[in-house]
């Protein structure tokens, strides 16, 4: 009998937790079904997941059985929901976006693109976040409100109407912006 591999080691391991998670993990029926290991390159290392199955019977991204995504959203082959993110109601994760740590999509939101939602962040109704932004911290953008290209939006800060956020644009602190602002 030879001596496993790290590889081997870390893939038994990883399967072990993934059997724990599942047993006390039980917010997504799906999660069950199709599980593996997949690395969603946050220094996590590889940890159960399994692909999304989109409304439409399509196969989604990749999201983590720690996190939750409602059946009627969509998650695009590449993006991923992973840690204790939530995607709810009809919410659309849209390009290589990534949904992470306790962040919250939900209603008609839509994240598109490279964009990252993470933190405690919030985003709801008909909010848009796309390009390479970014929302975190205890941030909330709704409403129809659209940040875009490379706009940062951290710390409490709140967009909301139909407040647009562009360029390299940063909004942190505790502030608000909404009506028509535009941003750029």
């Amino acid at each position: 009998m030879s001596t496993p591999t790290t590889t081997e080691l870390l893939d038994a391991i990883g399967v072990l937790y993934s059997h724990i998670l599942i047993s006390i993990n039980t917010n997504h029926p799906k999660a069950p079904v199709g599980t593996s290991l997949h690395d969603f390159a946050d220094g996590n290392g590889r940890i159960p997941a399994y692909k999304h199955i989109n409304p439409n019977g399509s196969i989604g991204g990749w999201v983590a059985v720690t996190a939750y995504v409602a059946p009627t959203c969509h998650i695009a082959k590449d993006a991923t929901v992973f840690g204790y993110a939530r995607v709810e109601d009809y919410a659309r994760i849209e390009g290589s976006a990534r949904v992470h740590e306790f962040a919250r999509v939900y209603g008609h939101a839509k994240i598109r693109g490279d964009s990252q939602i993470s933190g405690y962040a919030r985003i709801f109704e008909n909010a848009t976040v796309c390009g390479y932004a970014q929302v975190t911290g205890k941030s909330m953008v709704f409403g129809n409100a659209v940040i875009a290209t490379y706009a940062k939006i951290m710390d409490f800060a709140k967009i909301f109407g139909h407040a647009v956020i562009s360029g390299v644009v940063r909004i942190d602190g505790i502030t608000e912006v909404s009506g028509h602002t535009m941003l750029k």
